[in-house]
C-alpha cells in the first residue's frame, strides 16, 4: 500500500521494521494516524513530539523523507506528471529545506566605546578586537544586550 494511504497500523509496522516500534505510542498521542500526516512530518515536528535520541529523530526524519519521496514517484507514475510539474514540485522542497535553516532574525550590533574609541593612538600598539570597553561601552552593551533579549523573549 502507498504510504500516503497508510493508516495507524500500518504506521506501527514500519515502526517496527525500523525497531522504533517504542515510539508508536507517542505517534498516536500526536495524531500521526495516517501516512498523509506521517509524510509531512520532519526533524522539527518529531522534536516538539519529543523524540528526544538524537540518532532516533534523525533516523526517523530520513526513512520519512525517503517514504515522501517514494510516494511522490507513484504519484507521478499514477498521473504521469510531466517532466516540468516534476521540477517544480522538487525545486519547492529543495528551497523549502533551504529556508528552513536560515536564521529568523539577524542582528548587526556595534561594540560600545573602547578605549581605542577615545585615544585613537591606542591602535598603534593594541589591535582592535584587544580594545577594551569603556565604563561607558559596557553600560552601552549592557543596555543592547537587553534590548535584544526584549525583541526576541516572546519569540
Amino acid at each position: 500500500m502507498e504510504p500516503g494511504r497508510w493508516t495507524s497500523k500500518e504506521i506501527v509496522s514500519w515502526l517496527k521494521s525500523l525497531s522504533l516500534e517504542t515510539y508508536a505510542s507517542l505517534f498516536e498521542h500526536h495524531a500521526v494516524t495516517s501516512g498523509e500526516v506521517l509524510l509531512e512530518l520532519t526533524e522539527d515536528h518529531l522534536r516538539e513530539m519529543r523524540v528526544e535520541t538524537v540518532g532516533h529523530r534523525v533516523l526517523l526524519a530520513k526513512r520519512i523523507r525517503e517514504l515522501k519521496l517514494r510516494h511522490d514517484r507513484e504519484i507521478c507514475l499514477d498521473r504521469r506528471l510531466d517532466a516540468k510539474e516534476l521540477l517544480d514540485r522538487l525545486q519547492e522542497e529543495k528551497w523549502k529545506k533551504l529556508y528552513s535553516s536560515f536564521p529568523r532574525r539577524i542582528f548587526v550590533l556595534r561594540h560600545g566605546e573602547s578605549i581605542g574609541n577615545i585615544d585613537k593612538r591606542l591602535y598603534r600598539t593594541i589591535p582592535d578586537s584587544r580594545m577594551e570597553l569603556t565604563p561607558r561601552g559596557v553600560e552601552q552593551a549592557r543596555r543592547a544586550g537587553k534590548r535584544i533579549k526584549d525583541i526576541i523573549i516572546n519569540e
